[in-house]
């Protein structure tokens, strides 16, 4: 189980790295009960953390780029939410000794498949700069490059519809 592997910086830094927005799938309406959604604020066990800060999360500056040998995640996270996000952490790194314990925990789509990457022996390296979080995810196994690819490609592609489904979300609900 990747449960084991899983060390809370790195959970910590997906969680912030990916801006997770709105507790509505950024998947369509009719797969959700098919699919595991990829981000998943009201289901997952680590994203939850974040639960409190949802309507501010859509802040967080957060982008991938591809590496020939894979990708890295880029985030922003504003002044004002850096306290929150701290004390988020703290409930991160709760759920992450659970796991680490065996016990089995609903997690999105993004959080399994970033299991999987670290399953597959892909190097993660989370860097801290001035107001910047930085993920890197590499491999030299082409097989694994490809699997972190497709994972940093989808991510962006969900990450959008979520922006895009809190949009329509945030109209609807300032015309009521």
């Amino acid at each position: 189980m990747f449960a084991r592997c899983i060390h809370f910086a790195l959970i910590l830094g997906i969680v912030i790295s990916t801006g997770f927005v709105n507790s509505v799938s950024a998947q369509d309406k009719e797969k959700q009960d098919k699919e595991v959604a990829w981000f998943d604020m009201d289901h997952c066990a680590i994203c939850k953390n974040m639960a409190s800060m949802k309507d501010d999360m859509h802040k967080i500056k957060w982008d991938v780029h591809m590496l020939d040998n894979g990708m890295l995640m880029v985030s922003v996270v504003p002044r004002k939410m850096k306290e929150g996000m701290a004390k988020a952490g703290e409930g991160v790194k709760k759920t992450v000794k659970r796991l680490e314990s065996g016990e089995q925990l609903d997690l999105c789509g993004f959080c399994q498949s970033y299991g999987g990457l670290m399953e597959m022996g892909a190097d993660i390296k989370e860097l801290k700069s001035v107001g910047v979080d930085i993920t890197v995810i590499t491999s030299s196994d082409a097989e694994v490059v490809k699997k972190i690819q497709a994972f940093g490609k989808k991510s962006k592609v969900e990450h959008k519809k979520m922006l895009a489904q809190m949009k329509t979300d945030t109209g609807a609900k300032k015309n009521k």
